[in-house]
């Protein structure tokens, strides 16, 4: 299975998540999740592996669009996305290793961004700039 793409599309109510097969190419960054792994720690430590649900959709009654977790999907109607967001043991198994038998192509699940200037949003206007 291949990844999942999903893009975000600034407006005036805000940022709005699509997924890839709704995105122009004229988003303000994109970007993809693995399809659901099984790992073996988990087996052990069932709550390391566990992902959240995240969707997009309506709630009863309202014409603007709502981000739901877990069991707030299940209230939602004309859901656009839904996905499960990588667990702490995807974000973990992602990180590259350093022995020089790793031959992982795949990219970690994580940016590590240093900030120069002061900011208190999720995704900062300088940060958004480098992602595109």
């Amino acid at each position: 299975k291949s990844d999942r793409i999903f893009c975000v599309v600034p407006s005036s109510d805000g940022d709005i998540i699509r997924a890839g097969s709704r995105c122009s190419g004229n988003e303000g960054f994109d970007f993809a999740l693995p399809v659901e792994r099984e790992h073996k720690v988990a087996r052990v430590a069932p709550e390391l592996g566990k992902s959240l649900r995240l969707c997009v959709g309506f709630r009863k009654g309202k014409d603007k669009a709502f981000v739901g977790v877990d069991q707030q999907c299940e209230t939602l109607q004309s859901i656009s996305v839904d996905f499960k967001v990588p667990s702490l043991l995807d974000i973990a198994a992602s990180t590259p290793s350093s022995s020089a038998s790793s031959t992982s192509e795949t990219a970690p699940l994580f940016t590590i961004v240093e900030e120069q200037v002061l900011c208190f949003g999720f995704l900062c206007p300088h940060v958004l700039s480098g992602l595109k």
